[in-house]
């Protein structure tokens, strides 16, 4: 619901003229219905506004429920794993891809003016691909049957092996058919 008061609204000069005391300062407040006898907009839809404030809280409760689940579901799974699953997990848990360095990459391929909020979406895009190159390149080692840490050609061969199986790495390819958007 709206507070309701007296506030004054600063806006830019106004153009009017002034009034004889050079003051158009008490022309910007812009008095607020207060009484329950006065309508506005917003008191003509009050019974809808609760109606949707019921839905959110079953909503809310829904979604509590649902992550409730996948909170026991995760819990379950992490008490099974092996000491090492356990320290992996752990470690992939605690890392992330920083907000700066994600900014960098995006800034680098040409992308500028990105929300804060997008960030962490992209780290994290970021961190799953990053996460299946290794995977990738692990198993190349072992297919190889080399030993010891990751070598550039594993990764190499991880990435031509992901671009083979997925057909294309990086942004979508340009639209070949009817234009979306014309003049």
């Amino acid at each position: 619901m709206k507070r309701r008061s007296l506030t004054p609204v600063r806006s830019s000069p106004s153009k009017r003229p002034q009034t004889e005391t050079g003051n158009d300062e008490e022309d910007d407040i812009v008095p607020l219905p207060e009484g329950p006898g006065e309508k506005t907009k917003e008191d003509g839809h009050e019974e809808e506004a609760e109606d949707v404030a019921t839905m959110d809280d079953d909503e809310y409760t829904t979604q509590s429920a649902y992550q409730a689940q996948m909170k026991e579901d995760i819990n379950l799974l992490v008490s099974n794993f092996t000491p090492e699953q356990a320290e992996r997990y752990n470690i992939y848990r605690e890392t992330a891809i920083k907000g700066v360095n994600v900014k960098k990459v995006l800034a680098a391929v040409g992308v500028t003016n990105v929300p804060p909020t997008v960030l962490p979406l992209v780290g994290g895009v970021a961190k799953v691909f990053v996460g299946e190159m290794v995977e990738m390149a692990r198993e190349v080692q072992k297919a190889r049957g080399d030993t010891g840490p990751l070598g550039p050609e594993h990764l190499r061969e991880a990435y031509r092996l992901y671009y083979q199986k997925t057909g294309r790495v990086g942004p979508a390819p340009p639209l070949r058919g009817k234009r979306l958007f014309t003049r």
